[in-house]
């Protein structure tokens, strides 16, 4: 064999390596971006929750999107309206989870969705599940509460840098629970 074919076929494998190289590179990236975003969700949304079970309800509020966004005028002649801090203290869930107490067990169940519309636009759904801790009094209830968690990556108005904050919390929908409240 002659210097010029062995040199080409070095080539052209040279070249089938970049080929596949291309191909497969893009999906590891984007498994790897999946990978990290959805870890950097989970620590966000199980120290959310670990703020809501501590009673720390004022921080856990500022983490949601309910807080970002701009408080509306009361209408005149209108009855006064719950603040959003106030409508987020009274939810069901927000409720079942302080109750389960600062040393609460808090586990992820399951991802249900990870959407990534931009690298700084993603929306992750995980369903958790919070026991409370062995310090809980005797008189709480030892039922695990189990819910979804919706967290989001975004960048807000007047921010340059995403961030993560919670979009939704509720009761999963089940057969017996079709609406999500418990």
């Amino acid at each position: 064999m002659s210097g010029g074919v062995l040199s080409g076929r070095w080539l052209a494998t040279i070249g089938l390596a970049l080929c596949v190289a291309s191909a497969v590179l893009p999906l590891s990236h984007s498994m790897v971006q999946r990978t990290m975003r959805q870890h950097q969700a989970e620590v966000f949304g199980r120290s959310w929750v670990a703020l809501v079970t501590s009673g720390d309800l004022q921080k856990a509020f500022h983490l949601t999107a309910d807080a970002s966004r701009p408080t509306p005028p009361a209408e005149p002649n209108a009855p006064p309206k719950a603040s959003p801090y106030e409508t987020f203290v009274g939810q069901p869930v927000i409720k079942a989870l302080e109750a389960a107490g600062k040393d609460a067990n808090i586990r992820i169940s399951d991802t249900l969705e990870f959407q990534a519309n931009s690298y700084r636009s993603i929306v992750v759904r995980q369903l958790y599940e919070v026991s409370p801790g062995s310090a809980s009094s005797s008189g709480a209830s030892t039922k695990p509460v189990d819910f979804v968690l919706s967290v989001q990556r975004a960048t807000l108005p007047r921010e340059s840098m995403s961030r993560w904050l919670v979009t939704s919390y509720a009761f999963p929908k089940t057969d017996a629970n079709p609406s999500g409240a418990q």
